[in-house]
Protein backbone atom coordinates (compact mmCIF):
# COMPACT_ATOMS: atom_id res chain seq x y z
CA UNK A 1 0.00 0.00 0.00
CA UNK A 2 1.59 3.59 -0.78
CA UNK A 3 0.80 6.54 0.95
CA UNK A 4 -1.01 9.48 -0.81
CA UNK A 5 -0.05 12.35 -1.07
CA UNK A 6 -0.13 14.66 1.55
CA UNK A 7 -2.15 18.17 0.49
CA UNK A 8 -0.55 21.10 1.34
CA UNK A 9 -3.00 23.12 4.02
CA UNK A 10 -3.16 26.09 1.64
CA UNK A 11 -1.84 27.42 -1.45
CA UNK A 12 -0.10 30.74 -1.55
CA UNK A 13 0.14 33.16 -4.47
CA UNK A 14 2.60 36.43 -4.37
CA UNK A 15 1.39 39.04 -6.57
CA UNK A 16 3.61 38.28 -9.27
CA UNK A 17 1.97 35.27 -9.60
CA UNK A 18 -1.83 37.12 -9.92
CA UNK A 19 -2.90 38.05 -13.36
CA UNK A 20 -5.53 40.77 -14.22
CA UNK A 21 -8.26 39.44 -17.12
CA UNK A 22 -9.06 42.32 -19.26
CA UNK A 23 -12.45 41.92 -21.21
CA UNK A 24 -10.98 39.52 -24.12
CA UNK A 25 -10.53 36.76 -21.06
CA UNK A 26 -14.22 37.52 -20.09
CA UNK A 27 -15.95 37.14 -23.46
CA UNK A 28 -17.86 40.26 -23.00
CA UNK A 29 -16.48 43.73 -24.09
CA UNK A 30 -17.16 46.27 -21.49
CA UNK A 31 -17.67 44.26 -18.80
CA UNK A 32 -16.24 45.11 -15.27
CA UNK A 33 -16.83 43.96 -11.67
CA UNK A 34 -19.66 46.92 -10.61
CA UNK A 35 -21.60 46.15 -13.50
CA UNK A 36 -22.06 41.99 -12.46
CA UNK A 37 -23.48 42.92 -8.99
CA UNK A 38 -25.25 46.78 -10.11
CA UNK A 39 -26.26 49.16 -7.56
CA UNK A 40 -24.82 46.72 -4.45
CA UNK A 41 -21.53 48.40 -3.50
CA UNK A 42 -18.82 48.39 -0.71
CA UNK A 43 -20.70 51.36 0.68
CA UNK A 44 -24.24 49.63 1.09
CA UNK A 45 -22.77 46.25 2.24
CA UNK A 46 -24.14 44.72 5.61
CA UNK A 47 -21.48 45.80 8.40
CA UNK A 48 -20.81 44.08 11.83
CA UNK A 49 -17.69 43.93 13.93
CA UNK A 50 -15.56 41.24 14.08
CA UNK A 51 -13.16 40.28 16.69
CA UNK A 52 -11.64 42.97 18.50
CA UNK A 53 -12.19 46.50 16.55
CA UNK A 54 -12.64 44.51 13.00
CA UNK A 55 -15.06 46.15 10.65
CA UNK A 56 -16.67 43.41 8.07
CA UNK A 57 -18.73 44.38 5.51
CA UNK A 58 -20.16 41.17 3.74
CA UNK A 59 -21.35 40.62 0.19
CA UNK A 60 -21.92 37.82 0.34
CA UNK A 61 -24.23 35.53 3.28
CA UNK A 62 -26.76 35.24 5.98
CA UNK A 63 -26.64 39.22 6.49
CA UNK A 64 -26.95 39.87 2.65
CA UNK A 65 -29.80 40.45 0.56
CA UNK A 66 -27.63 40.03 -2.55
CA UNK A 67 -28.77 36.57 -4.31
CA UNK A 68 -26.14 34.19 -5.33
CA UNK A 69 -26.55 31.43 -7.68
CA UNK A 70 -23.05 29.95 -7.25
CA UNK A 71 -21.57 27.69 -4.12
CA UNK A 72 -19.70 30.85 -2.63
CA UNK A 73 -21.48 30.56 0.49
CA UNK A 74 -19.59 33.57 2.90
CA UNK A 75 -17.71 36.65 1.32
CA UNK A 76 -16.30 39.13 2.89
CA UNK A 77 -14.13 42.79 2.61
CA UNK A 78 -12.70 42.87 6.56
CA UNK A 79 -10.62 46.13 7.72
CA UNK A 80 -8.37 45.07 10.67
CA UNK A 81 -6.79 47.86 13.04
CA UNK A 82 -3.48 47.89 13.93
CA UNK A 83 -2.75 44.67 16.44
CA UNK A 84 -6.28 43.18 15.54
CA UNK A 85 -6.99 39.51 14.85
CA UNK A 86 -10.04 37.77 13.17
CA UNK A 87 -11.00 34.00 13.79
CA UNK A 88 -12.26 32.80 10.01
CA UNK A 89 -14.74 29.68 10.22
CA UNK A 90 -14.35 27.45 7.22
CA UNK A 91 -17.02 25.08 7.53
CA UNK A 92 -17.45 21.04 7.05
CA UNK A 93 -16.55 21.00 3.17
CA UNK A 94 -15.63 24.37 2.46
CA UNK A 95 -12.43 25.90 1.52
CA UNK A 96 -11.87 29.22 1.36
CA UNK A 97 -9.84 32.17 -0.35
CA UNK A 98 -8.48 35.06 1.63
CA UNK A 99 -7.00 37.63 -0.66
CA UNK A 100 -4.99 40.86 1.24
CA UNK A 101 -5.90 44.27 -0.31
CA UNK A 102 -3.82 46.00 1.96
CA UNK A 103 -1.41 46.02 4.88
CA UNK A 104 0.31 42.62 6.03
CA UNK A 105 -1.25 39.91 7.92
CA UNK A 106 -0.56 36.85 9.68
CA UNK A 107 -1.62 33.18 8.75
CA UNK A 108 -0.55 30.10 10.40
CA UNK A 109 3.00 32.06 11.47
CA UNK A 110 3.53 33.28 7.89
CA UNK A 111 3.01 36.74 6.69
CA UNK A 112 1.26 38.09 3.80
CA UNK A 113 1.84 41.44 2.23
CA UNK A 114 -0.41 43.07 -0.01
CA UNK A 115 -1.82 41.37 -3.45
CA UNK A 116 -0.97 38.25 -1.87
CA UNK A 117 -3.62 35.47 -2.15
CA UNK A 118 -4.29 32.66 -0.21
CA UNK A 119 -6.31 29.66 -1.21
CA UNK A 120 -7.32 26.72 1.99
CA UNK A 121 -8.73 23.61 -0.23
CA UNK A 122 -12.37 22.20 1.27
CA UNK A 123 -11.96 19.96 3.92
CA UNK A 124 -12.88 19.70 7.83
CA UNK A 125 -14.47 22.30 9.60
CA UNK A 126 -11.75 24.71 10.78
CA UNK A 127 -10.40 27.77 12.40
CA UNK A 128 -8.61 29.82 10.33
CA UNK A 129 -7.04 32.89 12.51
CA UNK A 130 -5.39 35.91 10.84
CA UNK A 131 -3.86 38.59 12.96
CA UNK A 132 -2.74 42.08 11.59
CA UNK A 133 0.22 43.61 12.70
CA UNK A 134 0.10 47.37 11.26
CA UNK A 135 -3.41 47.24 9.84
CA UNK A 136 -5.17 45.37 7.12
CA UNK A 137 -7.98 44.69 4.57
CA UNK A 138 -8.60 41.27 3.72
CA UNK A 139 -11.10 39.81 1.38
CA UNK A 140 -12.43 36.25 2.08
CA UNK A 141 -14.75 33.70 0.33
CA UNK A 142 -16.07 30.37 1.76
CA UNK A 143 -17.01 27.96 -1.14
CA UNK A 144 -18.42 24.65 -1.09
CA UNK A 145 -16.25 21.21 -2.43
CA UNK A 146 -16.52 22.37 -6.17
CA UNK A 147 -14.11 21.20 -8.48
CA UNK A 148 -12.42 24.52 -9.44
CA UNK A 149 -9.04 23.87 -6.58
CA UNK A 150 -7.95 20.59 -7.69
CA UNK A 151 -4.54 19.19 -5.59
CA UNK A 152 -2.63 16.25 -7.02
CA UNK A 153 -2.81 13.66 -9.45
Amino acid sequence: MTDAPRRPESVVLSPAEHAVLAEAEFGAPGLVAVESIGPFTRENMPIYAEGAGAVTREMVGSHSPLPVFSDIRLFTDTTLPAGAAVDWLLGEGEGGLLSVREGRITRAGRPLGRRYTALVPPGPSRTVTLSSGPGARVIRANFGPGHGLVLGT
